[in-house]
């Protein structure tokens, strides 16, 4: 597991085959473009930052089985998100969602929305 969490994400150098990566509390507002390209990730924490919006490029994650998106500014997901196939997991807490995700994944048997901000 790589732990860039808590402001580590700074100087750190890109990783290039990680399965497990944190990128927790590092007050991100976008995505690093990096992330998209590790393809052997099978899972990611972006928790507790402030993304108001994901690129498309996280569809290239086709081993994700877990994504952690709570605690941030989100009110939609990417098109690209329905490519994740082995995603499992996916939890999208404290997040000003309007309503339920449009799209989603096929595979995934876990939703967690339970906490926050979600409008509904």
């Amino acid at each position: 597991m790589l732990d860039l969490s808590h402001g580590r994400l700074h100087g750190a150098d890109r990783p290039l085959d990680a399965t497990h990566l944190d990128l927790s509390h590092n007050d991100l507002t976008e995505l690093p473009a990096w992330v998209g390209t590790l393809g052997s990730l099978v899972w990611l924490d972006l928790s507790h930052n402030r993304l108001a919006a994901l690129p498309e490029s996280l569809g290239a994650l086709v081993r994700l089985e877990t994504l952690d998106l709570s605690h941030n500014q989100l009110t939609a997901l990417p098109r690209a998100i329905v490519d994740l196939g082995a995603l499992s997991r996916l939890i999208l807490d404290d997040n000003p969602f309007p309503g339920i995700p449009e799209h989603l994944p096929p595979g995934v048997a876990i939703i967690d929305l339970t906490e926050g901000r979600n409008a509904w």
